[in-house]
Order: structure tokens, then sequence, then C-alpha cells
């Protein structure tokens, strides 16, 4: 009996909303030979339902990039994977970004110690892999901006908040020395953001903002992060941090300035602690 196969194109365009089996009704064929006509035309299911390639918007690229400096990677396969070793209402941050990668995102999972999701495998994220991995390993490709969103969103990954000291570190542990100083570069280019680079056990590790960047850094970077699991990362709206502005309001006043010329000093001052 002879077999009546559907062509690669004709295959591809009904598997766009289709399951294996309304395939195998519609052509009158089994579900095995479906999966091994998919298999030969090298078709993906993935890019049948959402097309070869659907570009971010801006904020999921931005979102992609400070995954990529965080806790985020692409896997070989071509899909990409957010993990984050978070307890109880964590939840609600790594749901967000699910939502934010739709249409691509698969569901959000929970093991023991953590919460993770996957996208789906697409060309989208290989072509970010190569950028990102063009040897297998990670690197901070030369064209990328830290912005402001980046900034929170890495900080927010894989950095932490000493409010009592006035110290923000972010944790570089996968990158090179060379890689970790041109993220610093990036970041006193594109945010007039002096760092230091800390050490631990001999590897450079930590990208560290000191007190004398400290309250400008938390002006950029907390209105993105708005989210209730992390309101402990601040406290800008504090009885301290009150105080503190008003000490620097009226210490600049008794020098001679006018609140006005205050605030025009703070706005044009890349480093001012009261910023």
């Amino acid at each position: 009996m002879t077999i009546n196969k559907p062509s690669k194109q004709k295959l591809k365009n009904f598997m766009k909303d289709k399951t294996n089996k309304q395939a195998a009704n519609y052509f009158k064929i089994s579900e095995r030979t479906i999966a091994r006509l998919i298999k030969k035309y090298n078709l993906n299911y993935e890019e049948m339902k959402y097309g070869s390639y659907l570009p971010f918007n801006l904020e999921q690229k931005e979102l992609m990039v400070a995954s990529l400096l965080g806790d985020g990677c692409i896997e070989k396969t071509g899909r990409f994977k957010l993990g984050q070793t978070l307890v109880g209402s964590k939840k609600e941050y790594v749901t967000w970004v699910h939502d934010k990668f739709s249409p691509y995102s698969k569901r959000v999972y929970k093991d023991d110690q953590s919460f993770r999701f996957y996208t789906v495998t697409h060309s989208i994220f290989k072509n970010l892999r190569k950028k990102w991995y063009p040897d297998g390993k990670k690197i901070i490709p030369r064209d990328i901006v830290i912005t402001p969103y980046i900034l929170a969103h890495w900080h927010i990954q894989d950095g932490s908040n000493n409010q009592g000291k006035k110290s923000i570190r972010i944790s570089t542990d996968c990158f090179t020395k060379n890689d970790v100083n041109f993220l610093r570069y990036r970041i006193f280019k594109d945010l007039k953001v002096n760092t230091t680079l800390n050490t631990k056990l001999g590897k450079y590790s930590q990208i560290h903002i000191g007190a004398y960047e400290y309250f400008r850094v938390i002006d950029l970077i907390q209105p993105y992060i708005t989210f209730n699991c992390f309101k402990y990362f601040f406290f800008r709206y504090s009885t301290f941090y009150k105080a503190y502005k008003f000490f620097c309001i009226m210490s600049f006043s008794y020098s001679g300035g006018t609140v006005d010329q205050y605030i025009f000093y703070l706005k044009s001052s890349r480093s001012s602690l009261c910023f």
C-alpha cells in the first residue's frame, strides 16, 4: 500500500497550530510517520508555531542582557533558562520574568531549593548563544550597553545590598578579569558610576559599588524593582534615608547655597553621595 506523505512545506504550514495527532488524522498516516517526517525535514516545533524569527522588544532585550549577566544561561540546544536559588515568595520575580519572555516561555518549575523556567528551543536563542558563547564559554559581548534597567535586574539576580555599610556587590564569578573590567568600564561610561574590583580566593569575582556612589545607584535602580519579594533590598524611604537627605540639604544651605542650587548640584554631579 502506497502512503501519500505530505511535502515539507505542506507539513510545516499545517503544523503551525496543530498537534502530531491532528496531522496524522488529516494526512491519514500514523503519528509515528508524522514524527519521522518532522525529523527528516529538520522541522522545529517551536519555529513552526512562532515563526522562524520573532524579534524581542526593547524590554525583552534589556532583560535578556541582565539575565545573561546574572543567573540566566542559553543551553546548547537553543533554549534560554533562568533559575534562582530562591525560597517562598521569590517565585514572584521568576514568574514575572517568565511572563516577560512570552510567547517563548514554558511553565515555571519548582524544586526543593529554587524556582526556574525554560523557554522553547528557538533560533532567536541559538543566535544569542553564538554571540554570548562563541567558544562554548560565556563571554561579555563588546557591544552591550548598561542601562539602569539592566543594572537593576542584574543586581536582583546576582547582587547584594549591605544597607548598613552602604555597599552593593554584584557577583561576576563566571567571567574573566578582562570581561569584568570591561563591565566596569561600561558601568562608568553608561551610568557614570565608579566601581572597584573585589577578589575572593584569588579570583576576580565581584564588582563593588561603595558608599561614595551608593545612593546614586539606589536612585537609578529602585524604580525598576517593585517586587514585594525584594522590598528588603532598599531603605530609600526609611527614616535614616530621609534624615540623611535633610542633612545634605542643610549642610549645603549653611555653606551658602540655596535648596534650588543644591538640587542643581545633585543633578549635575555624577558622583555626589547625596544624589
